[in-house]
């Protein structure tokens, strides 16, 4: 059901491949976290581009949220 088709890459996946799972990583997706990683992202590329009001405000928003006061 995987990778390339049989005998060829454009054709249908053969039904009868199988493969052993030994070892799977599982992870939680948290909303609050990716939002916080979001923010920084934003912070950091207006810092790079040099806008320093826009990073002032976004400053003064995100800071009083991690406990930060400026």
């Amino acid at each position: 059901m995987f990778g390339a088709g049989k005998d060829g890459l454009i054709n249908a996946p053969d039904p009868a491949r199988e493969y052993t799972l030994s070892m799977a990583e599982i992870a939680v997706f948290d909303a609050a976290v990716y939002e916080v990683l979001m923010d920084l992202t934003v912070i950091i590329d207006l810092a790079k581009v040099g806008d320093k009001f826009q990073l002032q405000e976004q400053l003064k928003k995100y800071l009083p949220c991690c406990g930060i006061t400026a």
